[in-house]
């Protein structure tokens, strides 16, 4: 396991986070931090939802602005990020998802790890660092 130097201390206890994350949660932002700790957006007008269920399934869909051609579908696809499957939280916080089905099929079989914050109704997601950088997505909970 990476060590995340951008990681903060979770405001609520990794205990409680595995009930406090039940729910729908709407992306209010989708940041890609570069190896050189540069930021730049994953994309325009990110459009999202994330969902996660008592009986420990997961749902992750995400969109944004075609960057090319809407009649071609590589750039169509390159514009979605859509996956589902189970998750775990673990005793240290961290959020395991097993990805079942994917939009990017090389995703379907691999656990993700998230390193998890939760401060009142806002989630924040972190990947560990990885070649093209870390990831960080800042969620909503969605009002019903």
């Amino acid at each position: 396991m990476t060590k995340n130097p951008r990681r903060k201390k979770a405001r609520i206890m990794p205990s409680d986070i595995a009930q406090d994350i039940i729910g729908t949660w709407t992306l209010s932002d989708f940041q890609i931090y570069a190896q050189d700790h540069t930021a730049r957006q994953w994309g325009e007008n990110i459009r999202g939802l994330l969902i996660y269920t008592a009986c420990g399934h997961i749902s992750v869909s995400i969109t944004r602005d075609i960057e090319g051609s809407s009649s071609n579908p590589a750039d169509v696809l390159e514009s979605l990020l859509f996956y589902a499957g189970r998750y775990t939280v673990l005793e240290t916080g961290m959020i395991q998802h097993y990805v079942d089905i994917a939009s990017n099929p090389d995703r379907v079989g691999r656990t993700m790890d998230r390193f998890a914050e939760l401060e009142d109704e806002t989630l924040t997601l972190t990947t560990p660092i990885e070649s093209y950088g870390q990831a960080k997505l800042t969620w909503i909970r969605s009002k019903a």
